[in-house]
């Protein structure tokens, strides 16, 4: 199949720079001691993924829950959510899901009602440990 032959819209990457690019950034951290959580918005893609865990990253980043279970098929053992989940019903979605992972990780709410923050700090302490 040629360029032009491939129908639109398509994502074309090229393995032999992304595997270079992935290489990279891995040796770069390990030789400065860093452990790579790479953030996977730039990319959204459970092989890739799969790719920079096998390069030797330690976990992966993601934004929202339902993003951290879509990464799960990649093998990934640690993921940190970016952004603090406020919305309590979705304890029960994160605590299923860190039973799936040896560690798994969010920031606590920025702000909460007094009871809200009771609630949650009991939530917190039963998904994390």
């Amino acid at each position: 199949m040629t360029y032009d032959e491939i129908p639109t819209p398509a994502v074309l990457v090229d393995q032999t720079r992304l595997l270079a690019n992935i290489r990279s950034m891995q040796d770069s951290c390990s030789t400065h001691g860093v452990e790579l959580r790479p953030h996977i918005k730039t990319h959204k893609m459970v092989p890739i993924a799969r790719e920079q865990l096998l390069a030797g990253a330690r976990g992966l980043t993601c934004a929202k829950i339902g993003e951290a279970e879509a990464m799960l098929p990649s093998g990934v053992r640690s993921l940190f959510i970016a952004h603090s989940l406020v919305d309590l019903r979705q304890a029960t979605r994160l605590a299923a899901l860190s039973e799936q992972l040896e560690t798994c990780a969010s920031p606590p709410p920025a702000r909460l009602t007094s009871n809200r923050s009771i609630v949650w700090r009991v939530a917190w302490v039963d998904v994390f440990g």
